[in-house]
């Protein structure tokens, strides 16, 4: 139940959010962590720090671009993850305004491309963890919206948009979300009442 002994990975393990993730899955003791970066600095010390504070976890290191197909379905097929956090989004409003083909690229087309590689891997295993191929990071899920509108035309994300789309809460909100997915099944999310019992008379 739980994240406990599974295959994870990370999809931007080592950005401010994602290096935070991996500090948390860390302490379930899953059976592997893939970190999946882009950048060789921030993959390299989220590596060393997570081998510092758990010796016995076995961590792998990727380097590679979520808007790179071959590399992302690489690291998956290779690495056969159960569970895929995605938090390889940029966040910083005021200069992804004037940035929008990165931005774009980067928040909507990287999103679109890990998700669409873990549904591909997950009809190979024939199997899911949570009903869930990928466990987005608050805030990401506007993603799905902004790609829809890049297929129609004269409807492309503008920057009004673009603050709301590439806008990714911060560690709380993403720990918050990891503490309801590390629940055993079945049990419901600490501080959540259950709902009324259908069957009981009023």
């Amino acid at each position: 139940a739980g994240l406990q002994g599974k295959r994870i990975l990370v999809a931007g393990g080592g950005g401010s959010i994602g290096s935070e993730l991996c500090h948390q899955l860390a302490r379930l003791r899953p059976e592997q962590l893939i970190l999946y970066e882009q950048s060789e600095f921030n993959l390299y010390s989220t590596t060393l720090e997570l081998r510092r504070e758990h010796p016995t976890l076995e961590l792998v290191p990727v380097l590679g671009d979520v808007c790179d197909e071959s590399a992302v379905d690489n690291a998956l097929s290779s690495y056969r993850p159960q569970v895929v956090f995605h938090a390889a989004a940029y966040k910083h409003v005021p200069l992804l305004q004037v940035q929008a083909r990165e931005t774009v690229k980067n928040n909507v087309l990287g999103t679109a491309l890990v998700a669409e590689a873990a549904d591909r891997l997950l009809a190979i295993e024939g199997g899911r963890v949570g009903g869930r191929a990928v466990v987005p990071v608050p805030g990401q899920g506007s993603v799905a919206k902004a790609r829809g509108r890049l297929g129609r035309p004269k409807s492309a994300a503008g920057p009004r948009n673009l603050r709301r789309d590439a806008v990714v809460q911060e560690h709380e909100m993403a720990i918050g979300l990891l503490r309801r997915l590390a629940e055993p099944e079945g049990e419901p999310a600490r501080g959540h009442r259950a709902g009324p019992d259908p069957g009981r008379r009023r």
